[in-house]
């Protein structure tokens, strides 16, 4: 299965693109330095789960990853790829090179 991670989740764009991809059939989880704010965001988008993260401190990054791949019940071999606020979680087959 596919999953998208919105880093800075919000009502406005990160709620729109949560939504969008819940459509396409992803598992979508959106995080936000506050756990109230993105369980609000949350509400509007299908099956969407809510993360606490401060997205410039690295342990809360890596912690959110961890919980994102627990959760979630991805493979360990889940391959994040950061491009500004939007971290999108594939996939990957273990014969592929990370």
């Amino acid at each position: 299965s596919k999953v998208l991670l919105v880093v800075g989740a919000g009502p406005g764009l990160g709620a729109s693109i949560g939504r969008r991809f819940s459509e396409e059939g992803f598992k979508v989880a959106l995080a936000s330095r506050s756990l109230e704010k993105v369980s609000a965001v949350c509400e509007n988008v299908p099956g969407a789960k809510g993360f606490a993260c401060d997205a410039t401190n690295e342990n809360d990054v890596n912690r959110l990853f961890s919980e994102v791949t627990q959760l979630l019940e991805l493979q360990q071999q889940s391959k994040f790829s950061y491009h500004n606020k939007v971290f999108v979680l594939l996939q990957c087959q273990q014969s592929q090179k990370h």
